[in-house]
């Protein structure tokens, strides 16, 4: 849910004609801000079920936390890295638009 926000923003920023980088940076203050907040909020209400008397609410709420925790440090830190790679095409049209050279 979180990684398709991001995608879709760097994607609209690059077709905007920002920079990657740039468009990272604008993208992680803004849209990486609401996603960690809201991922946040979503793994402690499953935690709270961790303190729950019932073995398989409790069971169920530590999964469940550690599923969404590494779900949130993979968009916030594995996404980014991934991400040149996913937009290596609009990425090489802007590096040839600035250069002039044909894109290949």
């Amino acid at each position: 849910d979180g990684a398709i926000h991001v995608l879709t923003s760097v994607k609209r920023r690059i077709q905007e004609g920002q920079p990657f980088e740039e468009a990272m940076v604008a993208t992680i203050k803004t849209v990486g801000r609401s996603f960690f907040m809201a991922t946040a909020s979503t793994l402690a209400g499953f935690l709270i079920l961790a303190f729950s008397e019932i073995k398989a609410a409790s069971n169920l709420a530590v999964t469940c936390g550690l599923g969404i925790f590494l779900t949130m440090v993979a968009v916030l830190f594995l996404l980014p890295l991934l991400m040149p790679w996913v937009f290596r095409t609009a990425i090489r049209g802007q590096q040839s638009a600035i250069s002039g050279k044909p894109r290949i």
